[in-house]
This record gives C-alpha cells, structure tokens and sequence, in this order.
C-alpha cells in the first residue's frame, strides 16, 4: 500500500508539473505573439495590383503580414523589369504575367520557397529560377524576394 500511495504522489506531481509546464509555454506563445503584432504597423494584409509600368514600383516592402504582388494583368516593356519584394515575417506571394519570361532570385532565412512549382524550405533557403528563353525574349521580368521568417510563392497568372 506505502508503494501505491508513492506511486500515486509521483504521476500527481508529474501531471502538475506538465499542466504547469503547458500553461507557461501558452504565456509565453501569447507575449510572442502580442511582440509580433505590436510591432510597428502590427500584421497587415496588402494587395498591390499595378496595371501600368507607371504604376509599378521598384521595390515593395512589409513588416509582419501577407503581402501579394499581383502582375498579372502588367503589359512589361521591352527590355528588362526588375521588381524587389520582401516580408520580414509572413508571406509573400507574385503573380507574374502569363506570357513574361521570368527570372526569380528568392530566399527566406527560415521558411519555404515556392517558385512557378520548384519548392523548397528549411533555414537560410535560396532558390534562383531563370526560365528558358530568358535572356533572347523581348520582354523580361526579373525578381528579387526575400522573406526573414515565412513563405515566397511566385505563380502565373491566368
């Protein structure tokens, strides 16, 4: 009976001390989350959708969120565009125009890569994509996207 009742005490004590353990790693998820969000601009979701080559910028940039880069409907120029994109932390995601031959250099120090469906993922990823044809076509898009923690996507438009 004395080796029961031990026995008891020590599965009670081990179950307190992973309730315990359970709700301090909740605590500090939570404050992990709240420091995120509080950051300057907290997480936001953006779409930019230029239609014109006067509309595109050089280079878009996030904090914490998801933003897409949506180029689909873009009529490129020819020669070479170059377009910089980068989220320190979430996603980002570009849709290139259908018919554009595409160069994508992309990195992420800690998530995946997803590049016209080439992936990759894990820590300090880098992948660079040159479609075939790049160089002789008329008209070229070329990108530079990175993310510090999250996921780049690049995908072609309908």
């Amino acid at each position: 009976m004395n080796q029961r009742r031990v026995a008891l005490i020590i599965v009670a004590a081990v179950v307190l001390l992973l309730l315990l353990a359970a709700v301090v790693a909740g605590l500090v998820i939570s404050r992990v989350v709240g420091a995120v969000a509080d950051r300057e601009g907290g997480v936001q979701v953006r779409t930019e959708q230029p239609t014109s080559i006067e509309e595109l910028k050089d280079s878009y940039e996030l904090g914490v969120g998801a933003l897409e880069l949506n180029l689909e409907d873009l009529d490129l120029p020819d020669g070479t565009t170059e377009v910089e994109a980068r989220v320190d932390d979430g996603a980002l995601t570009v849709v290139v125009p259908r018919n554009a031959s595409v160069r994508v250099d992309a990195e992420a120090e800690n998530g995946a890569l997803g590049i016209l469906g080439r992936d990759s993922s894990g820590e300090d990823v880098e992948r660079n994509y040159t479609q075939e044809g790049y160089e002789q076509s008329q008209r070229r898009l070329s990108l530079e996207l990175s993310v510090d923690t999250g996921a780049v996507s690049v995908q072609r438009g309908q």
